[in-house]
């Protein structure tokens, strides 16, 4: 990788210094290929029904507490019985409720195992400890309350709310950028009228908006001992080539790789009419030819935090362009609502990106960790929701975390402060 990997290959996959490569390397010897996932792809937007606030004529919400009067509004007016979306995991790819916590500077535990936060003493906490997470849960218990949310979301996992949302049953939603494609379309479809904004996530008290984002942490590529060096070599300079390709994919005109490094051929993303005018082929979107990326030498090697917004960036800059100066290619992609939608919510993800919190431990499970990590989750999670359904008083909160201490989250702590002291984090 030192002698073969390209000064860009390395640098948009953050080599050598990067903390995805300390999985990979023993003893200042790298043995794989890490690669990282797409970041922002995860991150959690507000998605609102413009149409709805333009009907009761009210003002999109910035606060939290302004979000809560919006969603009375939308319940009292009768637009839907639980306005606001939310499932039962607090903090994953789609109707997680990170922003609200991150309204208080927290994020509860999700992706990771459990978010930590550097102190003013330079030790790390524990996010769900904090007095933030109190503060958060107080307003998803007055939510539940208010039935402003589904009281059955205890028992919904992301499809329940999704549901809903195509169904035109949820006027505020926490999603991804990617909701444009997988979910909006069908929405607009079943009502013409409908009309979704993003719109910035919720201020706190302290006007903080934050939320998880999206774990950047990959796999890796590992060579079996005996493996031809050449056959190594060769597929570094593929990856190599992958990331040169998707960089400058206007130069190469590869426009299959604002989807991902699909393969956008002919016949499948894309077909000529009579006129030859390019309109959609029979697997629009990528398709069955999307599988491409997923080869090792592809899209799985070649990612880096950064990867789709190389694309989008630009993109976004092709529908204020005069169309004579675009080719046909180019038109044909922002002729697409889906497509347009996608790289204006992922540009609004990565303008954003600043309110990310970031998990200040990203050292490794030790054995003493794994031993008592699993059971503190669940506690945890278990503990959150009695929370916000009011079957646990937010006056237990104290108690929690103690009990969160007791059960082995001292040795998590412990473990993890030893980590942050000898990386001096």
């Amino acid at each position: 990788w030192d002698a073969v990997g390209s000064d860009l290959a390395k640098a948009k996959k953050g080599y050598p210094d990067g903390p995805i490569w300390r999985d990979v390397r023993r003893d200042g010897r790298v043995f794989g290929i890490a690669y990282l996932e797409d970041g922002y792809g995860s991150d959690s937007l507000t998605y609102i029904r413009q149409d709805w606030l333009d009907k009761l004529g009210l003002k999109a919400p910035s606060t939290l507490d302004e979000m809560t009067q919006v969603a009375r509004e939308f319940k009292k007016a009768g637009l839907c019985e639980f306005p606001i979306a939310i499932c039962s995991y607090l903090v994953t790819w789609d109707f997680g409720v990170d922003p609200v916590f991150g309204a208080f500077g927290v994020v509860p535990a999700g992706y990771d195992p459990g978010y930590w936060l550097k102190g003013d003493d330079g030790k790390l906490r524990y996010s769900s400890l904090e007095p933030g997470a109190r503060e958060a849960l107080a307003v998803l218990n007055t939510w539940y309350k208010e039935e402003l949310i589904n009281p059955d979301f205890v028992n919904q996992d992301e499809s329940g709310p999704n549901d809903a949302f195509m169904a035109g049953q949820v006027g505020i939603a926490f999603q991804p950028p990617g909701g444009s494609r997988w979910n909006v379309p069908d929405l607009y479809s079943a009502f013409p009228e409908a009309k979704i904004a993003i719109i910035p996530n919720p201020a706190g008290p302290t006007g903080k908006r934050g939320r998880a984002g999206t774990p950047l942490n990959g796999n890796a590529v590992l060579f079996r001992k005996g493996v031809d060096p050449i056959k190594i070599e060769a597929l570094i300079k593929h990856i190599n080539w992958q990331i040169e390709m998707h960089v400058n994919f206007e130069k190469y005109q590869q426009y299959g790789e604002y989807l991902n490094g699909a393969a956008f051929f002919k016949g499948y993303e894309w077909d000529f009419d009579e006129q030859c005018n390019m309109v959609p082929g029979k697997t629009p979107g990528g398709g069955e030819w999307s599988t491409v990326r997923n080869l090792v030498g592809a899209y799985r090697g070649a990612t880096y935090p950064d990867y789709v917004i190389d694309c989008y960036k630009p993109m976004a800059t092709w529908f204020d362009m005069d169309p004579s100066q675009l080719n046909m290619a180019q038109r044909f992609i922002i002729s697409d609502p889906t497509a347009r939608r996608e790289i204006e919510y992922y540009n609004i993800a990565f303008s954003t990106r600043d309110e990310i919190i970031p998990n200040a431990f990203q050292g490794p499970r030790t054995p003493a960790i794994n031993e008592v990590l699993t059971d503190l989750l669940d506690y945890e999670r278990t503990a959150f929701l009695e929370f916000i359904t009011g079957s646990r008083p937010l006056d237990a909160f104290e108690a929690f975390c103690q009990e969160w201490l007791d059960r082995g989250g001292q040795v998590f702590t412990d473990e993890v402060n030893k980590w942050a002291a000898e990386k001096a984090v």
